[in-house]
């Protein structure tokens, strides 16, 4: 079992990763929708399975902040 620190720790991770997938999900559906994306039923399949990705983290970054009890402090995005 992990100890508070380290659920934390987990959390925070499990928070980035899905920034990370939501993004990736962004990207896709612009690109989905931009002219050049038109007709793609690659793009389509990209966007389909980047929302999919995105909604099981999204599961598993519920399931860490209900354990942990509340949002731990992020550090400061790195772009």
């Amino acid at each position: 079992m992990l100890n508070r620190s380290q659920l934390e720790t987990v959390t925070i991770q499990s928070i980035i990763e899905h920034r990370r997938l939501l993004d990736l999900a962004e990207k896709a559906h612009a690109e989905m929708k931009s002219p050049r994306g038109q007709g793609g039923g690659a793009l389509r399949d990209a966007y389909v399975h980047a929302m999919l990705n995105n909604k099981a983290q999204l599961v598993v970054v519920n399931l860490l902040v209900d354990r942990l009890g509340y949002v731990p402090d992020l550090p400061e995005a790195s772009d």
